[in-house]
């Protein structure tokens, strides 16, 4: 990874063979479970890819994602349903939708994924209204710990919010 400001990033160069390889397992299991089971595949852009300035964007190191999710959906067999994330998390790119020090997207990324599920399995998405949140500050993440510590980083740490369950059976 590497380092712009306070933020880590991931380099991304796109490999074709792994596209084609990981397209391949998806397939079988799809084939597999042909008519006992729907499977869905959602390609999910890096933060690089979607919160990087855009200067900095679609040099060898950081490839093109939507490009690439473009490609890997293109790989998948009929029996696979395919969720674009792409667009969804770019036009939500100045929220805070990637932790600025790890390499995962926060609850609000995974919302705007959920969101994009739930339109291609044709169910209604809960609005982000309706969550209870709990607030964490002071998380200091992968790209933190592997860039060596250093005190940018530490000075601005993320926030992790906990999004409470809605189900009468999920308990925190």
């Amino acid at each position: 990874g590497n380092r712009v400001g306070e933020a880590g990033n991931e380099m991304y160069p796109y490999v074709d063979s792994t596209a084609k390889k990981y397209a391949d397992n998806v397939n079988a299991v799809a084939d597999a479970l042909a008519g006992k089971a729907t499977v869905y595949m959602l390609p999910v852009p890096l933060s690089s890819g979607i919160s990087l300035p855009d200067e900095l964007y679609g040099k060898d190191i950081f490839a093109d994602q939507k490009d690439a999710e473009q490609k890997i959906i293109g790989y998948m067999n009929g029996n696979v349903k395919s969720v674009a994330l792409y667009d969804a998390l770019m036009a939500h790119r100045t929220e805070y939708v990637y932790f600025r020090t790890d390499h995962h997207w926060t609850a609000l990324g995974a919302y705007y994924a959920y969101a994009q599920f739930c339109a291609a399995k044709g169910i209604t998405p809960h609005e982000l209204s309706e969550y209870e949140i709990s607030q964490y500050p002071g998380f200091l993440g992968s790209f933190y710990n592997d860039s060596g510590k250093p005190d940018a980083m530490a000075a601005t740490p993320d926030t992790v919010n906990a999004y409470h369950p809605l189900s009468a059976d999920a308990h925190m």
